[in-house]
């Protein structure tokens, strides 16, 4: 999934590059160069047909992801995209690319997901060829039919009397700084990675648009006392690069988070703990505790309360506790023998009321 780069013949000193199989001399000059370059690459990614590779129009696309998303949704949309990339065959044609392409695709290469990767993975497909589409690539959209599993509601929290033995399970200080501050702010786990002392502002984390999911807004992580503490000292222990780092004085990155989430499943023989059922939780704590669900979605934050209703399980998730706060809040409507004899005396009294 690469654009076509111009390369220099050391024989003439000429630039090249090769488009769709044909070499074409760019000239001497690097400067003229890269202008034609920019100019038969336009062209080059216009000239786009239901006789086009599907392999080439995913390569424009990633090239687009790479511009205009935030790089943590750039990095899963790319990864999806290379798989799919490398598993079709490289001949195949807009024209003849059809749903069962992509279902064959999980089945082969994602055989143990569940509805909601595969709904992901579907997702990702179709907006390279939604996006395609709407830009005037292509006139018809193959697979824009095809159907997408439901996605399961998350229902994995760490209830809050559960708090310290999650974080008995690790030894280490960098491994608790990590647990204590994914479960009282509710940070997301990118987030995490990517926090440095210059976001730092007051009581709270600010990461500019260009770093927040969606880039849509500046993301404020609103810090707890606890949070604050912890937050504040790694920032003096390391005021440049991230400040959420292992035993080993390095980043916290994909592999080690799971390597500490898989040691405190085996402890809590929690089988599908992840590290975002630490967000999970924080959720769950409070809104189990009342807060209001509004509040609880601003500092997860989303833009409005529709994620947590729809993609949280937490409440249904705990029916006791949906049965006391159905009693807790009594409405003037008491009703029994008493009550009922109570109304039929006062119809009686008062016939035409």
């Amino acid at each position: 999934m690469k654009i076509p780069q111009p390369w220099r013949r050391g024989q003439n000193g000429s630039w090249y590059v090769t488009l769709k199989g044909k070499q074409h001399n760019l000239g001497r000059d690097e400067a003229r160069a890269k202008e034609l370059y920019a100019q038969l690459l336009a062209g080059h990614r216009a000239a786009v047909g239901p006789e086009e590779h599907v392999r080439r129009l995913l390569d424009l696309y990633w090239d687009w992801c790479k511009t205009n998303l935030a790089e943590t949704t750039c990095e899963v949309r790319t990864r999806h995209l290379k798989s799919f990339w490398k598993f079709i065959e490289p001949g195949l044609t807009i024209s003849r690319l059809k749903p069962l392409h992509v279902q064959r695709w999980i089945d082969e290469k994602y055989p143990k997901a569940g509805n909601t990767y595969k709904n992901v993975l579907i997702t990702t497909i179709k907006g390279a060829m939604a996006w395609a589409k709407g830009l005037g690539y292509i006139e018809n959209d193959p697979i824009a039919a095809m159907k997408k599993p439901r996605c399961e509601v998350r229902q994995e929290f760490i209830a809050l009397p559960d708090w310290p033995k999650v974080l008995g399970a690790v030894n280490h200080r960098r491994g608790k700084d990590f647990l204590v501050t994914m479960l009282s702010s509710g940070m997301r786990v990118q987030e995490i990675r990517k926090a440095e002392a210059q976001h730092l502002q007051g009581d709270r984390l600010i990461f500019d648009i260009r770093d927040s999911k969606g880039k849509r807004s500046s993301r404020v992580v609103y810090l707890p006392s606890d949070a604050l503490e912890i937050v504040t000292r790694l920032c003096r222990e390391f005021p440049d690069g991230p400040i959420f780092r292992t035993a080993k004085g390095v980043p916290w990155n994909k592999s080690s988070i799971n390597c500490l989430m898989r040691r405190i499943k085996r402890k809590l023989r929690i089988p599908r703990l992840a590290a975002t059922s630490l967000r999970h939780s924080f959720a769950h704590a409070r809104l189990v505790a009342g807060q209001d669900s509004a509040v609880v979605a601003t500092l997860l934050g989303h833009v409005d309360g529709r994620m947590l209703a729809t993609r949280y399980g937490h409440l249904s998730a705990n029916p006791a506790f949906l049965s006391a706060e159905a009693n807790r809040l009594m409405m003037p409507l008491a009703w029994g023998p008493k009550a009922e004899q109570t109304a039929r005396t006062d119809i009686d009294q008062h016939p035409t009321a």
